[in-house]
């Protein structure tokens, strides 16, 4: 049976309020099969060096262990999501697999990526890695996906997610929301299930930056967002399709809190309790710079010229906590200690981290 998966349905995440899980998005290259429409890291100079500008080896083996190292004395557990680019491409992709595996045997793993490269061997060789999850991108139907990201590539998607999941890896799906491609969502949520070979279905909005500046007037009205997600609900509620939806972005809060289904948690006391985990989960550029969010290209640091301690206590500054007396336009709304919104589609519309997430649809008083 389908669900809406995630503890936002209850208002309250307690695994982000505790901050207990150090959550690693490792880029390992930029180089990749595809130029998608939307892609962040296309169009900017510096994800452009980043092509021969990537760490060795050696140095990514002493970041990871230090990451490790670090997750240990604050008692956090720690999970890596190795992404690119397509991170197959990375010439030190198998060796940083086998490092994590032999030296820390039971660290969960989820590589995000293209399917060029999946065979039946190449899985298995992950799993025997402690590779527990491979997710790859389908931006609609075959001819809206094929114009979003390159011609066959739904085709060898859909062939390359039948081997993950017949390898016993999560087979997981990422859809990318705009104007081009929303009214395929539902469509092909239904076809994925009748296959039967996808896990779970995440979806996420276009973001404004990278080749996505280009795409602005692909960005879906707050009205239509809020609208679209209500689409998903009833056919979640009226059909219980076997596919997880696993609902990352925050203004599912706002559309299942005017439902009436999400009440925040009242005995919390807390200014906030979650909402976009910037500045506490981890994302590393592939030449070792440590930004605020792979949508949100502000360095908090660089490794290894500064360690990790500092590194991520320079992220710290960014949490909404630190940032509480500057937010603007939503701090007034109850929603707030849960929600926010996207920061990066805030970024992207305002440069400003503080703003509010111009998706949002609900009607604020002034503060």
């Amino acid at each position: 049976m389908a669900e809406l998966q995630n503890s936002i349905l209850y208002g309250l995440n307690r695994g982000l309020m505790g901050n207990r899980e150090l959550m690693v998005q490792l880029h390992l290259t930029v180089k990749c099969d595809q130029n998608c429409t939307h892609c962040y890291l296309h169009e900017d100079s510096y994800y452009k060096s980043l092509v021969t500008n990537e760490l060795p080896k050696e140095k990514i083996l002493n970041l990871i262990d230090d990451l490790v190292l670090y997750a240990k004395r604050q008692n956090m557990t720690i999970s890596f999501h190795i992404t690119g680019g397509d991170p197959i491409l990375s010439k030190n992709f198998w060796e940083v697999l086998e490092a994590i595996k032999a030296k820390y045997h039971n660290i969960p793993i989820t590589i995000m990526g293209n399917s060029y490269h999946v065979t039946e061997t190449s899985i298995r060789e992950m799993k025997k890695r402690g590779v527990l999850q491979y997710q790859i991108s389908l931006d609609g139907l075959e001819s809206t996906h094929d114009m979003i990201r390159k011609k066959g590539s739904f085709e060898d998607g859909i062939r390359a997610l039948s081997i993950i999941h017949e390898q016993g890896l999560v087979a997981a799906g990422m859809f990318t929301v705009s104007r081009r491609n929303y009214k395929d969502f539902i469509p092909l949520y239904r076809y994925l299930d009748e296959l039967g070979i996808v896990d779970n279905l995440a979806l996420d909005r276009m973001t404004a930056i990278g080749n996505g500046r280009n795409e602005s007037d692909e960005l879906l009205l707050p009205e239509e967002y809020r609208d679209f997600l209500f689409s998903i609900y009833k056919f979640v509620a009226i059909e219980r399709p076997a596919i997880v939806v696993n609902i990352k972005d925050n203004l599912w809060k706002l559309m299942l809190y005017e439902l009436g289904l999400t009440l925040p948690i009242p005995q919390s006391k807390a200014q906030i309790c979650n909402g976009c985990p910037v500045g506490k989960t981890i994302c590393i550029m592939p030449d070792g710079e440590f930004f605020l969010c792979p949508r949100i290209p502000i360095s908090v640091g660089k490794y290894p010229e500064q360690p990790i301690e500092k590194i991520v206590k320079n992220g710290k500054q960014f949490v909404v906590g630190p940032l509480y007396e500057k937010y603007k336009g939503c701090k007034t709304c109850a929603l707030f200690p849960y929600c926010r919104g996207c920061i990066a589609a805030s970024y992207a519309a305002s440069n400003n981290l503080t703003e509010r997430d111009p998706g949002c649809w609900k009607k604020i008083p002034q503060q």
